[in-house]
C-alpha cells in the first residue's frame, strides 16, 4: 500500500506502535513529525530520530500550529491514551472549541469522531487509520501458533463476544475477561493490562481465563482499534491466563512473532476471531 500522502503528524501515546508507524512512514521517503502526548508517550524514543514536541492533551494549538507551518495535513493517532478529567485538562482556545461540540459527555469512540470531524471540517486536516502505513500489523482470522483453545476456553471467547455486543451500543471498553463463563472483569479506565491484572486477583481454581478484545459496533478505524502485544501475551502468562481473543480484521498485533514465541511456550492460545454480525 503507497500512502496517499508525503507528510504525516504522529499524534503519540503510550507503547511501541508510534515509533513503528513513524519507521515505517519514513522508509517511504513520509516525512514525520511526532507529536507527543505529555506524560504519556515515551517522547525519548523519537529524540534525535524524528522531529518532536510534547504536548499536553489541553493544549493543541501548539500542535495545530506546528501542523500548519509543516504544511501537514494527514495525521494518525497511535498508541494507548490516559483520558484526562476536565480539571486535568486545563483547555486552551482551541480545545475549548472542540470541547464546545460536547466531545467528552461521550464514550471513547464517540470522542475521537468528534475530534477527528472537527478537524477535517475546520483545517481540512485527514486523520488516517494506522494501517494506512503499518498495513501488515492486521490479523487473519484463525489460531496464531501452536495452541488451541479447548471447548471450555471456546465457549468462554462466545460469552466475552455476546457482553461485547451487549455493550457496544454504549461506548465502553473494548475487553473482557471470562473464566468458565462467568464474567470476572470489563475494561474501564484502567485499560486493557489493568483488567489483565485485576481479572487475575478474581480467576478461580482450574483452567485459567480468557482475554476477549474486540471493536465497538461501528467505531472507527481510524483511532483505537484493539491492540495486543508481547507485552499484553507476558501479563496474561503472569496473571495465569489461558487464552487471549482478538478480533479478525479489525485489530493489531504489534511484535506477531515475539508475541507467538512467548505463547506457545507458555502453553496459552492466541486467536483472531470474527467480530460483531459475522
Amino acid at each position: 500500500m503507497t500512502p496517499p500522502f508525503k507528510k504525516l503528524g504522529i499524534i503519540a501515546g503510550r507503547g511501541e506502535l508510534p515509533l513503528r508507524i513513524a519507521e515505517k512512514a519514513a522508509s517511504n521517503g513520509i516525512y514525520v513529525h511526532v507529536f507527543a502526548i505529555r506524560g504519556q508517550a515515551d517522547i525519548a524514543q523519537f529524540a534525535g530520530r524524528f522531529p518532536v514536541q510534547d504536548f499536553r492533551l489541553g493544549a493543541t494549538l501548539p500542535v495545530l500550529r506546528t501542523l500548519q507551518a509543516e504544511d501537514i495535513s494527514d495525521l494518525v493517532f497511535a498508541g494507548a491514551t490516559r483520558r484526562p478529567s476536565m480539571l486535568e485538562l486545563m483547555p486552551d482556545s482551541l480545545t475549548t472549541r472542540i470541547l464546545a461540540h460536547g466531545v467528552l459527555r461521550r464514550g471513547d469512540d464517540g470522542l475521537l469522531r468528534g475530534v477527528i470531524d472537527f478537524l477535517k471540517k475546520e483545517y481540512d486536516i485527514t486523520v488516517h487509520p494506522t494501517d494506512v502505513i503499518l498495513d501488515e500489523v492486521r490479523l487473519e482470522k484463525g489460531v496464531l501458533g501452536a495452541v488451541s483453545p479447548s471447548d471450555r476456553a471456546a465457549s468462554d471467547i462466545e460469552k466475552g463476544r455476546d457482553v461485547l455486543k451487549a455493550l457496544s451500543a454504549q461506548d465502553v471498553g473494548q475487553a473482557v475477561v471470562i473464566q468458565d463463563g462467568l464474567v470476572l472483569g470489563i475494561e474501564a479506565v484502567e485499560g486493557t493490562d489493568g483488567l489483565i491484572a485485576r481479572c487475575g486477583d478474581l480467576k478461580r481454581a482450574g483452567e485459567g481465563p480468557v482475554l476477549v478484545k474486540l471493536s465497538k459496533s461501528g467505531q472507527t478505524t481510524r483511532a483505537d482499534l484493539p491492540t495486543v502485544g508481547a507485552e499484553t501475551v507476558r501479563n496474561a502468562i503472569q496473571h495465569g491466563f489461558i487464552g487471549i481473543a482478538i478480533e479478525a480484521g479489525r485489530s493489531i498485533m504489534l511484535e506477531r512473532e515475539e508475541a507467538i514465541r512467548l505463547a506457545d511456550e507458555a502453553g496459552l492460545f492466541l486467536i483472531a476471531v470474527p467480530g460483531e454480525g459475522e
